[in-house]
Parts: structure tokens; C-alpha cells; sequence
């Protein structure tokens, strides 16, 4: 690798330019200074397993290890006031991959849950979706007050009136304006 030269030279926008009497490798080499010495180290390394090796070993160690999304949902206000003024606790959960009948909502004590399964199978494709969420009720909402919905576009909506001491947010509607083409 060549040193390079110190002199400037100005070009006519009058900005410094350093020139170099390098080839392209010697500019890759300045650029990135540690890859010839990582290459080397893998490269010639005298071991069986190189960085490429165990970087290949752990993807495969992932790839088959099952990890999920938490299942566990943490909503830090689930009180909104409406438009009327009621204060109800609000939940909603993205369920348009599923049908309707694929869906199911359950309470165990304080615990809602919500499950959704889907599966599809034809010649040479199968596939299969499934949704858990769970969510822990506030203290004074009754289970059996909760009223689910689905919405045309697939979202699950779970409804309770609220406690007549908790603190809701306000539930503000903004007029969408249709802009002219």
C-alpha cells in the first residue's frame, strides 16, 4: 500500500481535495481498515470453526427454536370517556385474518382472553394463524359485564362500563375531510 501524498491541490469550486496514487484495493483498504484483518483472521486461522461458522450455527439454533410474541396485554389506561360522557373500559384487538366464527373471547375470574385460530388447507398449501391475548381486568370491572363487537374491518372491540371512581381518558372524534382530486 502506497503512503499518501500530503500535498493539496484546489479545484475550481475551491475545495480542498487530497489525491491519492492509490488503485482501487488500496482506497477499499483505507476505507475499511479492519476487514483484511478480520478476513486474514478467519481465513488463515489455524481452528476448524470460524465467526462465519458460529454465525451460521446460531441462525440455525433459531431458526428452529419457537419464540412467540408476549401473550400478555398491558394496557396502562383502558378507561376512555365518550362522546355522551359515559367512562367504559375499551380494549381492541386486530382480528381481521380471522372469521367471525374462528374468534373467541373468554373470561376465567380477572383474566379475558382472547383466541383466534385459522386454518386452511388445499392441495400442496396449509395455513395456519393463531392469536392468544390475554389481559388482567382492573379490580372493579365485572366480568360479566363485557360486551364484545367486531367491526367490518376486523377489529374485536371489548366494552365494560367503568367503575364510578376511575379516571378515563377523553375519547375525542376528529372529522376526517375528504380532500378534492
Amino acid at each position: 500500500m502506497q503512503k499518501a501524498d500530503d500535498s493539496f491541490e484546489m479545484s475550481s469550486r475551491i475545495v480542498p481535495v487530497k489525491r491519492y496514487d492509490w488503485n482501487f484495493f488500496d482506497k477499499q483498504m483505507d476505507m475499511f481498515p479492519s476487514f483484511k484483518n478480520d478476513f486474514d483472521k478467519d481465513f488463515f486461522k489455524d481452528t476448524q470453526h470460524s465467526s462465519m461458522d458460529e454465525e451460521i450455527a446460531r441462525m440455525k439454533r433459531e431458526m428452529f427454536s419457537l419464540t412467540t410474541p408476549e401473550s400478555s396485554l398491558k394496557v396502562d389506561q383502558p378507561f376512555v370517556q365518550d362522546f355522551t360522557g359515559d367512562k367504559k373500559m375499551a380494549l381492541r384487538f386486530d382480528c381481521s385474518q380471522f372469521n367471525p366464527e374462528e374468534i373467541q373471547v373468554k373470561t376465567m375470574d380477572k383474566q379475558l382472553t382472547v383466541h383466534a385460530k385459522h386454518e386452511e388447507v388445499s392441495p400442496g398449501r396449509k395455513v395456519y394463524r393463531e392469536f392468544t391475548k390475554s389481559y388482567t381486568l382492573p379490580q372493579d370491572v365485572d366480568p360479566l359485564s363485557l360486551k364484545s363487537s367486531l367491526t367490518n374491518d376486523g377489529f374485536l372491540q371489548v366494552e365494560a362500563p367503568a367503575p364510578k371512581t376511575c379516571v378515563a381518558r377523553k375519547e375525542i372524534f376528529i372529522p376526517i375531510e375528504k380532500m378534492l382530486r
